[in-house]
Formats: structure tokens, sequence, C-alpha cells
């Protein structure tokens, strides 16, 4: 059952030949273990948390002597068919469903960039896909989320901490990440959430892309940049560690030392002449005001 549920989902979301033998080799170890079939059992009945679940997952693999992100993907597709089921439930289209799963196969590929090898490393995302609260729509995902920022009206639209917002997460799948594919997300998720007649709905999202040291290391014509162009900065932080942000800009180097990371992009050498002045790693939070066509920042 196990395996054809993890092949099922590993083709759906167009993982390629190599990596569909890969879960599919792991899948068949796990499938005879009672051990599994127990944690994952407290899990659906509720016994364990999500965090203590994925822990109990990691602790299993230690055991068997089992890659752990190559088995946490494993997990992750074969879960991927309650997921799939509460999609039906909720009357959510396929194409919302195979969209939002296909979050994984970008996860593997980061996964093979930064340590050589299939699987998931950010597991811990996971049960939001599960829960229904994280959806891909076109090239953007999002989710709905509780405020957690300052105080800040935007668009004349006031929110404050514990106020419903929609949360924007920038998948990694390399695909066009421009002016007009972000409106277009924008637009499919305003209608998802329920927006009608004009009614303004506020999108929130923290992220290193909002850097506002960002526009001097990349310029005004940077895809990056023009990307933040839209939100209203509500919050800005930097640290001396890379966090979320240093294996995404230097891959499988992100620990080396900061005169011996790679040049091999603009963005790589923006990063690198930071880190080499004595900055630290910034990130920020943003705020903007939708009405279904126009954005408002003020």
């Amino acid at each position: 059952m196990m395996t054809e549920i993890v092949e099922k989902y590993a083709a759906m979301i167009g993982l390629s030949a190599a990596d569909q033998a890969a879960f599919r080799e792991m899948a068949a170890k796990t499938e005879p273990e009672p051990e599994f079939w127990a944690i994952l059992q407290a899990y659906a009945e509720g016994k364990r948390a999500p965090i203590d679940f994925l822990a109990d997952l990691k602790a299993l693999a230690a055991r068997k002597g089992w890659d752990e992100y190559l088995f946490l993907g494993t997990v992750i597709l074969f879960l991927y068919e309650g997921m799939h089921e509460r999609y039906r439930e909720k009357g959510i289209s396929e194409e919302i469903f195979v969209r939002t799963a296909m979050d994984l196969k970008w996860k593997v590929d980061e996964c093979r960039a930064v340590f050589g090898r299939p699987g998931c490393f950010v597991a811990w995302w996971y049960q939001k896909l599960f829960d229904l609260s994280v959806v891909c729509l076109g090239r953007l995902e999002f989710e709905d989320k509780v405020y957690d920022g300052p105080d800040v009206t935007v668009g004349g639209v006031a929110v404050k901490a514990g106020d419903r917002v929609i949360g924007v997460h920038i998948p990694s799948s390399g695909e066009p990440f421009t002016e007009e594919t972000c409106l277009d997300a924008y637009r499919k998720a305003y209608a998802f959430f329920g927006g009608k007649d004009g009614k303004k709905l506020v999108f929130h999202c923290s992220s290193w892309l909002l850097d506002p040291e960002l526009p001097a290391m990349l310029g005004e014509n940077s895809r990056i940049v023009r990307f933040q162009r839209a939100f209203r900065i509500v919050s800005v932080k930097e640290s001396k560690e890379g966090g979320g942000t240093a294996w995404r800009v230097f891959g499988n180097k992100y620990r080396a030392a900061a005169e011996d990371l790679p040049e091999e992009t603009a963005l790589q050498r923006a990063y690198k002449a930071r880190l080499l002045s004595g900055k630290g790693w910034g990130s920020a939070a943003g705020v903007f005001a939708f009405d279904g066509e126009k954005m408002y920042k003020d």
C-alpha cells in the first residue's frame, strides 16, 4: 500500500525517474516496519503533536540507519494521500492540489543542491500543507495566517497583531519571477481566500527577499527588488547567522568562510561583498492591501 501511494504522488508531482526510484526504494524499506505504523497511528489519533511526530520519525531513521531526508520525503509523499482527500472534501480543484503538492519537488531539488541527494530537510513545513493552511496559486504560495507584526494601516485597512492576513511565500520553483506572474498569483489568492467586490485584503510576507539593502546590492531592475516594491516594510532585522538565506544563495557552499564563498552569480557576488564588509544577513516583513486588481502599500 505505502509503496504504491508513494509511487503515485512521486509521479504526480513530476519527480525525475531517478528520484521516483529512490523514494520507491525507501517506501519498500519502510512499509514492513511495525514501528513506523505505530508512530503514524499515534500522530493520526492526535496522541503526538506534529513536532513530536517529526522527532519520532527522525529517531526511527537514525535507529534504522536510513537517510533521514529521503525517509522524511517518503513519508510526506505517503501523507499526500490524506491531504488529497481533504482537498476533495473541501471542493478545492485538482489543479490546485497538484500545484501545491509540487512543493515537495522543489524541496527535493533544494536538498540535492545543498546536500547532494534527494530528500527533504525542511519537513516541519509540511504540516501547513496537510492542514490546508498553505496553497500554491500560480507562481507563489499563500497561507491563511495570524498577523504578528506591529500595528499598521495600509490602503486604509488597519492591521494589528492577531488579525487574519494572507501570508506570501516564494517557492524555489525556478519559474519566471516577474511582476506579472506575481500579480496573477495575487489575483488567484484574492479569489481563493474570499475576496470580492473590491474589498481589500491584506497580504503579509516575511523574507530575506524584502531586505531593504537589496536594492543597493542588486540594482533597481533586479527581479527580487521589483518583487519587494509592492510591500510596505514594517520590520527589519539583521543576523550574523545565515538562517534560511545562506543555503538559498550559496547552495552546498553556504557553510564556507566569507572569503571562500563562490561568486558564480550576481546574487552570490553581492552577498559575499556584504559579508566581507562585516555586515550580517538581513530580512524584513512587509504588507500591502489588495482589492483584486490594485495593490496599496500606503
